[in-house]
């Protein structure tokens, strides 16, 4: 990857791990312990952003070992993003 991309990534990651991090955060104590008992289980937390072209959703998603999917929690925006 050339330096520019590289450092774009990087970027992105950091955002989303805060995001997600902030999304964790507004769930009830409850739930975040069942989340916590998920992944000690094999689950994995995803984030998926979308739909494309929009691109004005962002889902944290877990991930069950088997493959089934449960939205955990979702963040919309309202203002069409900035196309660079």
């Amino acid at each position: 990857m050339n330096d520019s991309l590289t450092q774009d990534f990087r970027a992105l990651a950091m955002c989303a791990l805060k995001t997600a991090g902030t999304m964790l955060d507004s769930l009830a104590p409850e739930a975040q312990h069942g989340i916590e008992g998920a992944l000690q289980g094999g689950a994995r937390l995803e984030l998926a952003f979308g739909p494309l072209p929009a691109f004005e959703t962002l889902a944290l998603v877990l991930v069950e070992r088997e493959g089934t999917r449960h939205t955990i929690c979702t963040a919309k925006v309202n203002a069409p993003p900035l196309l660079m």
